[in-house]
């Protein structure tokens, strides 16, 4: 089996948003058999890696790094150190995606002459 998309997520201290963040990423339309989903997580001490922990446990394509760093950029080149798809896509713990983003993504880079895409960031704001 080939990895296609290697998803990196860096977190740290998201316990309000990764659920929200990976139930996306979990259902996306794209097939999970060529998908890694590879989380960066900057030492949190909330309930981050347990929420992280519950996810790996039913998903054999998740994984997670210890950046102790704890920046995105250690994040981004620790996961892409280990990331073994096609391409790359980064993604926010504090976003959400629609089901048909990755597939998306992959078609574009497939099909135009393209190094970077990605799609429209609409904020909404949360008060809680």
């Amino acid at each position: 089996m080939s990895v296609i998309v290697s998803i990196i997520i860096p977190v740290r201290n998201e316990e309000k948003y990764i659920k929200q963040c990976l139930d996306s990423v979990l259902n996306q339309d794209f097939p999970k058999e060529d998908i890694e989903l590879i989380l960066v997580d900057g030492m949190s001490t909330d309930r981050t890696r347990e929420i992280l922990q519950d996810y790996i446990n039913k998903f054999d394509f998740i994984k997670l790094l210890d950046n102790v760093n704890k920046t995105v950029p250690y994040a981004m080149n620790l996961g892409i150190e280990h990331s073994t798809g096609k391409y790359i896509i980064r993604l926010d713990a504090h976003s959400y995606f629609p089901p048909d983003y990755i597939r998306k993504c992959v078609e574009l880079l497939d099909t135009i002459d393209a190094d970077v895409v990605g799609g429209l960031a609409v904020t909404a704001g949360r008060t809680k």
